[in-house]
């Protein structure tokens, strides 16, 4: 997806969240890419692990299922890293589309910190860590109860809306990348092969997949899943029927599309229909 952000304004932002809440705010695109943070610096504790290139990925990954997650929810998730630190991820969502995320975190919901403090010597001896060190700046990490978390995420769900009305994020509406995005959201019902869209654009595969890697983040054929999925979505959010929905959004074949949505999703449409109304 193509989304313009205001890195200035979106900074400005995660610094004034930081300053009413002391807890670092992450910006994220729709592909997954952090656009900004504030503070720079991440907690005394959570610098000490990245100083191991392997739990930096981990960390990594961490977020990126965190991220990922939301994507298939559309809903805040609550979540603890591979550290056992608490963290939160709220998409940012315009006109059903999911243009970005916020994330946040780094501190424990526990006052005991007997249970984070457990696995530490482990670590640092898996990772030639200062186990001293590391179990010192565990000790100082903050602690948020539930129902802080609960009420903190409310209020960056505000501030995922306040972001999209202010126009800090949005929909890019230009270049050849809008107008293939375009063309696929306004005719999912058509078989939108590759074939079709390098014809339709007079673009050769490569020329097509490159356009698609770079403005998408991923293939134009999973790009094409991914609109239809969205799209199938929003027309379920709406109450219309499973095999009405998989109609609509080209995929006939009503097994098929259920199969494709919680592979996906994670959970069948159904389910999906089913959660969107408790």
């Amino acid at each position: 997806m193509l989304v313009y952000a205001d890195k200035e304004k979106l900074r400005e932002l995660a610094k004034s969240f930081y300053a009413v809440s002391r807890t670092l705010l992450a910006i994220y695109d729709a592909n997954k890419t952090c656009l900004c943070a504030y503070p720079d610096t991440m907690s005394a504790f959570c610098t000490h692990v990245r100083e191991s290139e392997e739990l930096t990925r981990r960390c990594h990954e961490c977020d990126r299922a965190a991220l990922e997650h939301c994507e298939k929810t559309r809903t805040p998730y609550v979540y603890k890293c591979h550290m056992g630190l608490v963290e939160v991820a709220v998409p940012i969502v315009q006109n059903h589309l999911i243009i970005g995320y916020l994330l946040f975190g780094q501190f424990t919901d526990s006052k005991d910190k007997t249970a984070l403090l457990d696995g530490l010597a482990t670590v640092a001896d898996e990772f030639s860590l200062d186990y001293a060190r590391l179990a010192h700046e565990a000790g100082a990490l903050t602690y948020r109860s539930p129902a802080y978390i609960s009420s903190i995420s409310h209020i960056v769900e505000m501030c995922a809306a306040y972001i999209w009305q202010n126009s800090f994020m949005s929909v890019r509406q230009d270049t050849a990348a809008h107008a293939v995005d375009l063309y696929i959201r306004q005719n999912l019902t058509e078989p939108l092969s590759v074939s079709s869209l390098c014809t339709r654009f007079h673009l050769c595969r490569s020329a097509l997949y490159s356009l698609s890697k770079e403005h998408f983040g991923c293939g134009i054929s999973e790009y094409v899943v991914q609109c239809r999925l969205e799209e199938a979505t929003r027309l379920l959010d709406e109450g219309l029927p499973v095999y009405e929905v998989a109609e609509r959004v080209g995929i006939p074949d009503t097994n098929y599309f259920i199969r494709v949505f919680k592979k996906q999703r994670g959970i069948t449409p159904k389910q999906y229909g089913r959660r969107r109304t408790t």
